[in-house]
């Protein structure tokens, strides 16, 4: 399998496609993990919002038949408690379909409220 490298408007991207960017966002230095080609930042419309709608999507993404058992862990900006819990409501429950818990795969991480990062094997 060629490794995802990229979600490009809802559609999975290979390394070759993507050439390192994805809808208009270079990687920079920061993201030094990015450079092994197993981490990788997505977005799709709706992902800002980081409600259930977005957790839905996202678990969609997890349950993908080819890709989504790849899919290691998933880092999004999100609270479990106080202000706004809509995401962490809709993933806490939720067995994927390859039996990982949800909550055990999307976790939370600051600085990824404009777009998520896999990590994938």
């Amino acid at each position: 399998m060629e490794a995802v490298h990229h979600l490009r408007g809802g559609r999975f991207v290979t390394r070759a496609e993507s050439r390192n960017d994805f809808l208009g966002l270079k990687l920079k230095p920061d993201h030094e993990t990015h450079e092994n080609g197993r981490h990788l930042d997505g977005w799709f419309d709706g992902y800002n919002a980081r409600n259930g709608a977005t957790a839905d999507k996202m678990i969609d993404y997890l349950n993908d038949p080819d890709y989504g058992s790849h899919i290691k862990t998933v880092y999004v900006t999100f609270s479990k408690s106080g202000g706004n819990t809509s995401f962490w409501n809709a993933i806490k429950d939720v067995e994927l379909d390859d039996g990982r818990m949800a909550k055990d795969v999307i976790l939370p991480l600051s600085n990824h409220d404009t777009h998520f990062h896999w990590i994938i094997y």
